[in-house]
């Protein structure tokens, strides 16, 4: 408990800056819908921060929602619940060297968050498998996460594509606590 109690009295001095991207892993005292969940953030231009669970799979697949486009029946992975805004869009999580054509964000290194639709069919129809399915994100306006990180509710640890392209993501969010814990 100690050791706990100390990061959260680090929170932001802890050595990570909320000016670039950061995944989010949550304590274990947070409750709610974001309880034992792994987010990859990243901030906007706008001094929002958009951040996407990583590991929140549903039971659905895409080619339950979208029987009329073939290719969905060749993805392997379910559907991702990413946050509770925009919960009707599809999105694609990716790797690229470079920035796939439309309606990206950078989330980290080579990964983007599609959100052009178009683009996020094409994704499907040449690459299904390449990439992680998601519907919906988190937004958070200035200085908020800033104050939840301050406040405990979130771990601060740099973000890796293991992270959002894991086979199976179930224990993610443990794995990632025992691995900080074991850092203090």
């Amino acid at each position: 408990m100690l050791k706990w109690a100390l990061l959260f009295v680090t929170g932001l001095a802890w050595g990570h800056d909320l000016g670039a991207p950061v995944a989010l892993v949550a304590s274990p005292e947070l409750t709610g819908p974001y309880a034992r969940t792994v987010l990859v953030a990243t901030p906007l231009a706008s001094g929002w921060h958009l951040g996407v669970v990583v590991n929140r799979p549903t039971g659905l697949r895409l080619s339950e929602l979208a029987p009329d486009l073939e290719a969905a029946a060749r993805i392997r992975q379910p559907l991702y619940i990413g946050g509770h805004q925009g919960i009707g869009k599809l999105q694609a999580r990716v790797r690229s060297p470079r920035p796939p054509r439309a309606g990206t964000i950078h989330l980290f290194a080579d990964v983007y968050l599609v959100q052009d639709a178009a683009e996020v069919v094409r994704i499907i129809q040449k690459t299904p498998n390449a990439a992680r399915y998601v519907a919906g994100y988190v937004l958070w306006p200035p200085e908020v996460l800033a104050e939840e990180v301050a406040a405990g509710a979130w771990l601060v640890v740099a973000p890796h594509a293991d992270f959002i392209f894991r086979e199976d993501p179930a224990s993610l969010w443990e794995d990632q606590v025992v691995e900080i814990g074991n850092t203090l």
